[in-house]
């Protein structure tokens, strides 16, 4: 059996690439990623989630289209939603740990919600009446270099910027803003959820951490995605629990998913979502 990733330093190497070498994966990773899409890990709110690798792309990504963004891939990860109250979060959690499981393997991901034909990309996985498909991912061996486009992407986004630690996390309420050098055990948790994708970098969560746990708010910003008819960032809010649970874990902060009452008020134009709650 193979050795389980170590998660941090997985999500630490994850980058999104829209540059790709126009050609198949190896054999083995083709394999792993359909064994990931054939048992995908459980979503914390239950919600049914169904991912397929999709082959033979066609280059540029014209015949599924992602209006150019894309370059060169042969190949797609997508997944089917079944609508319900916390769908979008649970396929954020799902669907990134899948990108995650592709990029220790050593291939390049991007996460699409905006720029993606879902007809085309749904018709290819054949939705039923009850799905519904909020993002995909190209995956494969990307090129040596990023792309004017792909340079272009990430330029506009601030891909290369983060907000700081302070202005993300807190201790015990949002008066209280929490520092990387304080933060003990939940600093490589906590740093792996600011690290983390997000649409247009927007970082749209708030964590508080106390005695139990880590509390997670969703602090949209105004306006975004309004051309969408679904709210994207709560899939950003489902990232940052993947990547909270997978690295708490690593550093023996077991605990489970639950909503809660709210720990604190939450901040303005905020609303409380969910907590690690660690396990007596």
């Amino acid at each position: 059996m193979a050795a389980l990733p170590i998660w941090s330093q997985v999500i630490q190497e994850r980058s999104s690439w829209r540059s790709y070498e126009a050609r198949p994966m190896e054999p083995a990773q083709v394999q792993a990623l359909e064994a990931a899409c054939a048992q995908p890990v459980p979503s914390p709110f239950g919600t049914a989630v169904r991912l397929q690798l999709v082959l033979g792309a066609a280059q540029d990504g014209k015949k599924l289209g992602t209006y150019g963004f894309i370059r060169g891939a042969q190949a797609y990860l997508v997944g089917a939603l079944t609508r319900g109250d916390r769908d979008l979060e649970d396929y954020g959690y799902v669907f990134e740990r899948l990108i995650l499981e592709a990029t220790a393997l050593g291939l390049g991901t991007c996460w699409l919600g905006g720029t993606l034909d879902r007809a085309a990309f749904g018709e290819t996985v054949q939705l039923g009446p009850d799905e519904w498909l909020p993002a995909v991912t190209p995956v494969g061996p990307t090129k040596a270099k990023r792309g004017l486009v792909d340079g272009a992407v990430r330029m506009f986004a601030g891909s290369r910027s983060r907000k700081e630690f302070g202005e993300l996390f807190f201790d015990g309420s949002f008066e209280r803003p929490l520092n990387d050098g304080d933060a003990g055990p939940w600093s490589q948790p906590l740093e792996a959820v600011r690290i983390g994708p997000s649409a247009s970098n927007k970082q749209p969560w708030r964590v508080v951490v106390d005695h139990g746990g880590a509390h997670l708010f969703l602090a949209p910003t105004p306006g975004y995605g309004s051309f969408l008819n679904f709210e994207i960032q709560r899939l950003d809010l489902g990232i940052a629990m993947c990547h909270l649970e997978l690295v708490a874990r690593e550093r023996g902060l077991e605990g489970s998913w639950q909503q809660i009452e709210a720990p604190c008020e939450a901040p303005a134009g905020g609303r409380y979502m969910v907590s690690w709650v660690l396990a007596a």
